[in-house]
């Protein structure tokens, strides 16, 4: 609900008509990107987003001072950002807001234009391609998340914990 929230705020502001209306475009674009995505890719991206997540978390509170925990938290987060990994609730807002921007013909037109997309491609955003992006990005930052990261620490320090004994 904060997404949706969030998305008819900046819908309705007119933050899109940045740029003679490229950030709608490119909204729209990001969102089609994200949707499309392949089961294989989501499943992935959202398992090495997790990761580096839950890394961020791991950082922030093995650190000592604020300083440690701003830079933990900043460099981590950072890092899923700039490879582009899908995290699910970070999607959530994309996701909305590429369906809030298809609604301006503008939008779709400066997409076309700009990203080369073409209507069927723009057509294939809607609510079940959506959807289909969040379950198999979400299953990954589970995986990651608890798999790759919880499980395995939970083994190393059930592990020190039966030497300390």
């Amino acid at each position: 609900m904060g997404s949706f929230f969030i998305v008819c705020l900046c819908y309705l502001s007119g933050l899109w008509n940045t740029s003679g209306g490229l950030l709608g475009a490119y909204t729209l674009n990001v969102a089609l990107t994200k949707a499309t995505l392949s089961p294989i890719s989501a499943l992935a991206s959202g398992i090495l987003c997790n990761i580096l997540v839950c890394g961020s978390i791991l950082v922030m509170t093995m650190s000592t001072d604020m300083t440690g925990k701003i830079w933990g938290i900043f460099f981590t987060i950072m890092a899923f950002v700039v490879c582009g990994f899908e995290h699910s609730v970070a999607n959530m807002y994309y996701l909305i807001a590429g369906l809030f921007a298809k609604l301006k013909p503008e939008y779709i037109e400066i997409a076309k234009e700009t990203y080369g997309l073409t209507a069927e491609q723009i057509d294939s955003l809607n609510i079940l391609t959506c959807l289909e992006s969040t379950l198999y990005v979400s299953v990954g930052n589970m995986i990651g998340g608890m798999i790759f990261v919880s499980a395995i620490f939970f083994i190393i320090f059930r592990k020190l914990e039966k030497d300390a004994s």
